[in-house]
């Protein structure tokens, strides 16, 4: 989706008369971001460690939402006009909405911390390189292998940023449940075997029904 939006942004560009942006940016710059480099898997991985943290940050206030009884403090508070819908959105929301706020912030000034350690900073995720790509395509005339350096580039950048996210997920998840790393493998077999079994589930977008209360 992010490739395709960016092309038609490139295409709706090109009825303006304006060349801002690939004056600013060029193409050639943006390809190069994607080439397969060592550079471009730590980046990768800092990007990682970004969507694991606003995991966590997007957990928390939902969280808070249920500790604090948010909602119920919103559908009683003039302030907010006694609105059932912002409670609603808040319980169902806010997490999300605090976890997207963060990731995006994270990855827009992870830049600056080679203004204070030493070597150079800065963060891949897919999605960006997805539409920088998209956009370079449309806005210059480069080969195929050019194209498919930078596709094999984008596919690293997204196994890495999964990988990544993932473990760190992984490892906190079996931390706070008091389970050691050897129950990984179990961890993964019963998935693969629950896969086999709910294929279908896997790639059934998920509801927005609450869960229960056990």
């Amino acid at each position: 989706m992010a490739f395709l939006f960016s092309c038609f942004i490139a295409l709706l560009l090109r009825f303006f008369p304006v060349d801002i942006i690939n004056q600013a940016i060029t193409p050639q710059y943006l390809m190069k971001k994607s080439m397969p480099s060592f550079s471009l898997v730590f980046y990768a991985a800092i990007a990682g460690f970004h969507l694991a943290f606003s995991g966590l940050i997007s957990g928390y206030f939902d969280n808070k939402v249920i500790a604090s009884n948010i909602s119920y403090r919103i559908r009683e508070s003039k302030l907010f006009f006694n609105s059932d819908r912002l409670a609603k959105y808040a319980d169902e929301k806010l997490g999300s909405l605090f976890g997207n706020i963060s990731i995006g912030f994270l990855l827009g000034s992870t830049f600056l911390l080679s203004n204070f350690l030493p070597g150079a900073f800065d963060s891949r995720h897919i999605a960006f390189s997805s539409s920088n790509l998209g956009y370079s395509i449309l806005n210059y005339h480069f080969n195929y292998q050019t194209i498919l350096w930078a596709l094999l580039g984008i596919f690293i950048i997204g196994m890495t940023n999964f990988l990544v996210s993932f473990s760190i997920t992984l490892v906190l998840t079996l931390r706070s449940r008091g389970a050691d790393y050897k129950s990984i493998a179990k961890v993964f077999l019963s998935t693969f075997l629950d896969f086999l079994k709910n294929t279908r589930e896997y790639f059934k977008a998920p509801g927005g029904e609450k869960m229960e209360e056990g």
